[in-house]
C-alpha cells in the first residue's frame, strides 16, 4: 500500500516511539514526520527514507545507553531503599518475610500434592 505524499511509513516512527521516552515520543516523531516531509518535497521518497533511518540508526546508541543506565540506578536505588528500612524495622520485616516464607512454602507443597493426586488413574 502506497503511503500518501510526503508522510513517512510507520515501522520507523514506531520504533522512534518505541525507543524514546514517552513524555518526548510526540514530539521527536513529529519533528521526524515534518522533516521527513520536508526532504521528501526536496530531494524524493529514497533520500527521505534514508535520512530518517540514519536518525534513528545514530540515535539507537544514546537510547539504550540512557536507557540502561536509568534501569540499573533506579534498580540499586530500590535496593538501597529496601535494606534500610530492613535495618530501621527489623520485627515488622521479620514479621513480614516469615509470612511470605510461610505463604510461599505453602503454595509450593499444595501444588505438589495436587499434582501427585492428579498424577493417579481416575478409575
Amino acid at each position: 500500500m502506497a503511503e500518501p505524499r510526503g508522510q513517512p511509513s510507520p515501522v520507523p516512527l514506531r520504533i522512534l516511539r518505541l525507543l524514546s521516552d514517552p513524555d518526548e515520543a510526540p514530539g521527536l516523531t513529529g519533528d521526524a514526520a515534518e522533516e521527513y516531509a520536508d526532504i521528501h518535497d526536496r530531494r524524493g521518497r529514497l533520500p527521505a527514507a534514508l535520512w530518517l533511518w540514519f536518525q534513528i540508526l545514530i540515535s539507537l546508541p544514546s537510547f539504550l545507553k540512557t536507557y540502561l543506565y536509568w534501569r540499573q540506578t533506579m534498580f540499586a536505588n530500590y535496593l538501597r531503599i529496601a535494606w534500610r528500612n530492613l535495618r530501621k524495622h527489623k520485627v515488622f520485616s521479620f514479621i513480614n518475610i516469615a509470612g511470605l516464607a510461610v505463604g510461599i512454602g505453602s503454595c509450593i507443597l499444595i501444588f505438589l500434592w495436587v499434582q501427585d493426586e492428579l498424577g493417579f488413574d481416575r478409575f
